[in-house]
């Protein structure tokens, strides 16, 4: 899972959890993480996610150019949470999100997981 926290100067920060290993971020509806400024292309840029602890950032061609931690992103780079991404206005922080819902149990013979109460 992937949590995104968006920042925006004179807007209230917000967060949003995917349970996709792939989102889009973009000023188009169709994305998953819709950032509204003209700053933004349409289908800005993608983050996927594998074994829930790496990331990879790619810009998707866009117009304005995409920076993760302060440099320009010329294709994709792999990032870490907490360091910032910019995107137009916006600064978007990756942070890990462990499903809560699911706890892991032990028996004498295996791992199992079960969902919790």
């Amino acid at each position: 899972m992937l949590a995104v926290v968006v920042s925006q100067a004179g807007a209230p920060t917000w967060r949003k959890t995917f349970a996709a290993r792939e989102i889009t971020i973009g000023r188009s509806m169709t994305n998953d993480l819709v950032l509204s400024s003209s700053e933004v292309s349409r289908q800005h840029a993608r983050i996927t996610v594998r074994f829930n602890v790496r990331y990879t950032l790619f810009d998707r061609g866009s117009s304005h150019g995409t920076r993760y931690g302060g440099q320009l992103v010329s294709n994709y780079v792999a990032v870490m949470p907490q360091v910032p991404i910019e995107i137009g206005p916006y600064t978007l922080t990756i942070e890990r999100a462990q499903p809560s819902s699911w706890i892991r149990m032990r028996s004498s013979s295996s791992a199992m997981w079960s969902r919790s109460a």
